[in-house]
């Protein structure tokens, strides 16, 4: 089956808040700790904050069905915390219909669309971008001056991460800042993705291939890749925070909505 998504619109009860918030971040790390097949969940506030649009997207039926497993008892309580109102939008099937019948979920089945590019990040395999795409400049920069760069990363160290895109194959590079493992020939990096409320989707790619390369300095190789979490990712974080104060500011804008996720790059 392909790929499934949901749409959900909550208004919260009033007072409720608070409450709401606690299970925001409950669900986060349930999903990004349990779920395999899930390629977003994300939560948007309104200004008031009296409602919310929550977006999910998984591989497939058995991945939706995964999500419903994990979250189902903090699904329950976030009915106590607002009136919720669901669709779920995708190809139809017997197990799918059987599974919403008698639910309040509506499915909608496709009609007409338009896929655009989602990667953010530079292809090796697709036509050279706007001399003004930042993404590119960087690029060019590390490679031609030896791995240094200027302007935000001025002074940081950053690598190249070579990823493949999940369901299209295609390579894709992307600058990150680091943070090297002095014990080892490891790094760490961070899904910080400036803040915003969902992963960016060189995570997903990661993780899901469970290897990638770099370009570190002037060295390219191969790494397996960890997802780090718990205590562990906690003091990593928190010691790039303490280095770069943005990425203070980016635990700030998600605190709520999603626990910033910290890989370990290892040489193999």
């Amino acid at each position: 089956m392909s790929e499934l998504q949901g749409i959900s619109r909550i208004t919260l009860h009033e007072g409720k808040l608070g409450e709401f918030e606690r299970l925001c971040a409950r669900f986060m790390e349930t999903v990004r700790t349990r779920d395999t097949g899930t390629l977003e969940f994300a939560i948007y506030f309104n200004d008031d904050r009296s409602e919310c649009i929550v977006l999910e997207r998984y591989e497939d039926f058995e991945a939706l069905m995964q999500h419903g497993a994990n979250v189902g008892e903090l699904a329950q309580e976030l009915l106590t915390a607002g009136t919720v109102t669901s669709a779920c939008l995708g190809e139809s099937s017997p197990a799918l219909k059987a599974q919403l019948e008698g639910s309040p979920v509506q499915l909608f089945t496709p009609y007409l669309s338009l896929e655009m590019p989602v990667e953010t990040t530079t292809s090796k395999d697709a036509p050279m971008p706007d001399a003004n795409d930042w993404n590119q400049q960087t690029i060019t920069e590390f490679r031609a001056n030896g791995g240094r760069v200027g302007g935000p990363f001025e002074g940081a160290p950053v690598v190249l991460v070579h990823h493949h895109g999940r369901k299209s194959g295609m390579e894709y590079v992307t600058p990150m800042m680091y943070i090297p493992d002095e014990r080892d020939d490891t790094i760490y990096v961070f899904a910080s993705k400036g803040g915003a409320p969902s992963n960016p989707d060189w995570y997903y790619n990661l993780t899901a291939a469970g290897e990638g390369s770099i370009e570190r300095g002037t060295d390219t190789y191969r790494v397996a890749v960890r997802d780090v979490t718990g205590d562990e990712r906690d003091r990593i974080y928190d010691e790039q925070a303490r280095r770069y104060p943005g990425f203070a500011e980016y635990e700030r804008q998600t605190a709520g909505i999603r626990t910033i996720p910290v890989l370990e790059l290892r040489r193999v």
